[in-house]
């Protein structure tokens, strides 16, 4: 199982996180924490209808941070229970005190692919994108996962994902020595967006209508389809389906 969770659905189960990625549209608040919260019996009922239709991976993220529902582990194994591959995306950027045994347990319920994002090797380069985190609890969580996969208590493929901007390029042989040194995986992309500027600008409700409005069929012979569109089902926490992952939830997408 890659980091690419093929024919999935992205399930967003709580409505918030708890960073403020000035490059992405959570973080700048575009989409606002709620208490919004899905049901294990709507979660279910999804993934039985995720199965019918064909789908292979629950991922249990889309625009929030899974890690925040302490009964992540409940959701897990009802993926595990369907017989269906379960992911998770995660910042860890969590006090490991309060949120290490909650992290521990959801692995140890099925995880088959865990994705650790971050944006620096050190305090300082991090907390520029990732705004309100702290490196070392990354690295003291990641760290007790790496025990647990050299223990053989979790089957999970762990993959530390470094977002690369032009500032923290330096810092990406850092990350990927690191890594190396847990034995977990290593994934370096070029990070969207600028953390100095805002993406909400770019990926706003008004700019999306606007490229919709120019792309559509009447105004051009030659229609392009995202292939995603036929393998990709993106979900919110009230049970709210959407049409497109790459865009945030906005009305004129469900």
């Amino acid at each position: 199982m890659a980091t690419e969770l093929h024919r999935a659905i992205y399930v967003d189960l709580i409505d918030r996180c708890n960073l403020r990625c000035p490059t992405c549209i959570r973080g700048v608040q575009g989409l606002k924490n709620s208490a919004s919260k899905m049901s294990l019996q709507l979660f279910s009922e999804i993934v039985r209808k995720a199965k019918a239709e064909g789908l292979v991976t629950v991922s249990l993220f889309n625009w929030t941070e899974p890690f925040l529902a302490s009964d992540l582990h409940e959701y897990v194994s009802t993926v595990k229970d369907v017989g269906l591959a379960c992911g998770v995306s995660t910042n860890l950027s969590l006090r490991p005190a309060s949120y290490l045994p909650s992290i521990q347990l959801a692995l140890r319920s099925g995880v088959d692919a865990l994705i650790v994002s971050v944006s620096g090797f050190n305090q300082s380069t991090y907390e520029i994108n990732h705004v309100g985190g702290k490196i070392d609890w990354v690295k003291e969580n990641l760290e007790s996962i790496a025990r647990l996969k050299r223990g053989k208590e979790i089957g999970t493929r762990v993959f530390l994902k470094f977002l690369r901007f032009e500032y923290n390029r330096d810092e990406e042989p850092l990350l990927r020595k690191y890594a190396d040194s847990l034995g977990i995986e290593f994934e370096a992309i070029e990070g969207l967006g600028d953390p100095k500027g805002s993406l909400f600008d770019v990926q706003s409700e008004e700019v999306l209508t606007e490229r919709l409005n120019e792309n559509a069929p009447s105004k051009s012979s030659v229609a392009e389809v995202c292939p995603m569109v036929f393998d990709t089902v993106v979900v919110d926490s009230r049970g709210t389906a959407f049409l497109c992952c790459a865009f945030p939830n906005y009305e004129l997408l469900k």
